[in-house]
């Protein structure tokens, strides 16, 4: 199997490239030439590695013959700058890439999808119109639309929600502004994650010309929960006084207070979680 892989070198990108390699499949993966990777550097003697704002995507799936598409480049945005380049790689690099992999006979498309509400920003709003472009046009290519949950693990980026709170208590910061926290997010482990793409990839030629599958560990945990577990096992670590100041931080306009992923789908597929969020939240604190 021959796999085409985009934003290899982001959180989950990295982390599929990585059992790609283990499960001796060939990969081709793209980048931006401006992109870190420190995550796959020992990795890249043995892939095929693309800079893709330095090539024509066509070249590429003219230069080799790629059975499946895994699509996990994104942007996030910024509510500071211009929604161009988010809109250019969420939306317009999407359906790109798709068309090609049509045109080159590519057996399956993988797209990465967020559950959350089109409302919620610009991010969600962009996924959604590409999510909606997928399955206009899937009657020439099969597509598989993961929708993900929270996804963590120890390669995290630092600024996202889970790293963020364990350097501030490893720096054992005076006070940690937070909200109530009683709103509830489904934590899925990175490792999990894997499995599932791995598994949606080997059934790909048995689904339908257009499926959807909800990605995370089937259970909503309050952030409350999640940073007092958190606060604890650093405790037990080190002698670290932080404050937890709920409250200090009000929820944002149109906040979600329940996001769960419905995981059934899946499980008739096989694929259950292995990875419960004390599990993993000692990983990444073990790191």
């Amino acid at each position: 199997m021959t796999v085409l892989l985009s934003g290899a070198t982001g959180f989950l990108g990295s982390a599929l490239l990585k059992r790609f390699v283990h499960e001796n499949i060939q990969v081709i993966a793209l980048k931006r030439s401006s992109s870190d990777t420190e995550q796959i550097a020992s990795f890249i003697s043995d892939i095929v590695l693309y800079d893709i704002d330095t090539i024509a995507l066509e070249d590429i799936f003219a230069e080799h013959m790629i059975d499946i598409v895994v699509h996990t480049a994104t942007d996030y945005g910024n509510e500071n700058e211009s929604i161009l380049p988010l809109i250019s790689t969420n939306l317009l690099f999407t359906i790109e890439l798709y068309e090609c992999a049509q045109r080159y006979g590519v057996q399956c498309f993988v797209n990465t999808d967020t559950l959350l509400p089109c409302e919620v920003s610009s991010y969600a709003l962009s996924k959604k119109h590409a999510r909606e472009w997928l399955y206009f046009v899937s009657q020439k290519l099969r597509v598989i639309n993961m929708k993900i949950e929270y996804m963590y693990g120890p390669t995290q980026r630092k600024d996202q929600f889970i790293p963020w709170l364990i350097e501030q208590m490893r720096e054992n910061s005076p006070v940690i502004d937070l909200t109530e926290g009683t709103q509830k997010r489904d934590f899925v482990y990175i490792d999990d994650v894997v499995d599932a793409y791995m598994l949606v990839m080997q059934n790909c030629l048995s689904l339908e010309m257009y499926e959807e599958f909800e990605v995370g560990y089937g259970v909503a945990r309050e952030l409350r929960q999640i940073v007092v577990f958190l606060f604890e096992t650093i405790k037990q670590q080190s002698n670290i006084s932080s404050k937890l100041n709920f409250g200090a931080i009000a929820y944002r306009n149109g906040e979600n207070m329940h996001m769960e992923a419905d995981i059934s789908k899946l499980n008739h597929l096989g694929w259950y979680p292995k990875v419960n969020m004390e599990e993993g939240l000692q990983r990444m604190v073990d790191m």
